[in-house]
């Protein structure tokens, strides 16, 4: 089974800014992270960031970014990039995320950058919550085949 584990659960109440972690949170189904301005109803209700995209940065600025930095709601270390396409189910602690786009369409127009670097626009995932549940740092995030239920 090809499985990571979340590093933070981030949210911020204004969009366009960074975010912080807050540890834990509740991943509401069909809406995303609560308390997060970008929850709601669409296909991109949460946004996953793999840690190992971070290394760049860090060799760039010499220093590791805080979680929340570049707008992810969750940052997940361990997992790789392989074999998670749109369509794929990862269960993150009681939640299940169907992923719906990798990165952003950087020609729509996305402003958000954290010292010149945009991770979440460029290789983030983004996903539809399909069963709701808490999810906090430490928790197993795993590649999961077929439907949860």
């Amino acid at each position: 089974m090809v499985s990571g584990r979340i590093s933070a659960v981030c949210s911020s109440a204004e969009r366009g800014v960074s975010k912080r972690d807050q540890g834990s949170g509740y991943l509401e189904e069909n809406y995303g992270l609560r308390e997060d301005a970008h929850a709601g109803p669409g296909e991109r209700q949460v946004s996953i960031l793999l840690e190992q995209f971070l290394e760049p940065v860090i060799e760039k600025l010499g220093q590791r970014p805080d979680p929340g930095c570049f707008a992810e709601n969750l940052l997940v270390s361990g997992l790789p990039e392989s074999g998670i396409e749109r369509g794929a189910l990862l269960r993150a602690g009681e939640a299940v995320i169907r992923i719906t786009a990798i990165g952003k369409n950087l020609a729509d127009g996305h402003r958000y950058s954290y010292k010149g670097f945009s991770l979440l626009a460029e290789r983030g995932l983004f996903g539809r919550v399909i069963r709701g549940g808490w999810v906090e740092k430490g928790d197993v995030v795993e590649l999961i085949e077929g439907e949860p239920f």
